[in-house]
């Protein structure tokens, strides 16, 4: 069951970001994209300044450049904002988490989907001013599911990034090495086996996702995010009813947050 929940979130990472890239040019799921074009802006805002006086046009290409710049900066402030969200339910509810959370972050990637509509937009990349914004309720809804994944998330019942692929590749690569120099696949520890099955599914998943959402965008203008809120919903649902807490967290039916004030006061 890990392992069918870390792929459906994985295929829909991949899908969402395939679809913002191609028509927004921009990353809701992966931020490390987006730090490098922010990177990309700056430069441009830099070097471009030094031939501005050569340029007929360079208030208007730098005003498009510092818009861009502010647009990307947003994405992954609002990742981190819903990373920070989850982070604070997750100590209030820490059995349920995910569950509970599952309508809301459905409902913003659904809105995805209709904020373009609302807004009249034309459907047209980074130019959209006024369509290309939707992308920050995605970008909310994914990076509370990214911080609900990783390592870095005290409940986490994956503890696998399933929107980045590096370190998955780098885990089936390690696996491999050790089978071709005569480490059978029976002797490897069973968690170590798990956990490149699981490196395994998130990496192809993203691929595949990646392939469904370009095959979509090419095929419609309207309701992309449906797939993914849909997704999202039954695979969040799914984390809490069918993956068993972490060990460390023991009774939670006490808050975290009231759990550790109390370690705190008992040590003292």
């Amino acid at each position: 069951m890990k392992i069918l929940i870390s792929t459906l979130l994985a295929i829909l990472g991949g899908y969402a970001d395939v679809v913002c890239f191609i028509r927004f040019n921009v990353f809701p799921a992966t931020q490390t994209g987006n730090v490098i074009y922010v990177g990309r802006n700056i430069h441009h805002l830099l070097v471009d300044r030094e031939h501005k006086k050569e340029w007929p046009d360079y208030e208007e290409h730098e005003l498009g450049e510092v818009q861009t710049l502010c647009y990307r900066v947003a994405v992954i402030a609002i990742s981190a904002v819903g990373a920070y969200t989850y982070c604070r339910f997750e100590h209030a509810y820490p059995r349920w988490t995910a569950t509970l959370a599952a309508p809301v972050l459905s409902l913003f990637v659904l809105f995805g989907s209709l904020m373009p509509l609302l807004c009249g937009a034309n459907y047209e990349g980074p130019v959209n001013n006024d369509g290309r914004w939707s992308v920050l309720f995605v970008s909310y809804a994914l990076g509370a599911v990214h911080f609900l994944c990783g390592p870095t998330s005290d409940g986490s019942r994956l503890k696998a990034v399933t929107f980045a692929a590096t370190g998955h590749l780098h885990k089936m690569t390690k696996v491999l090495w050790k089978v071709n120099n005569k480490a059978a696949w029976e002797t490897l520890k069973e968690s170590e086996r798990a956990s490149v099955l699981q490196s395994t599914a998130i990496f192809f998943g993203m691929i595949f996702g990646a392939i469904c959402g370009a095959f979509t965008y090419h095929h419609t203008d309207i309701w992309l995010f449906a797939p993914v809120s849909a997704m999202l919903f039954i695979a969040l649902v799914l984390h809490d009813r069918c993956l068993d807490p972490p060990a460390s967290w023991g009774d939670l039916s006490t808050p975290l947050i009231a759990a550790e004030a109390g370690k705190a006061v008992g040590a003292k």
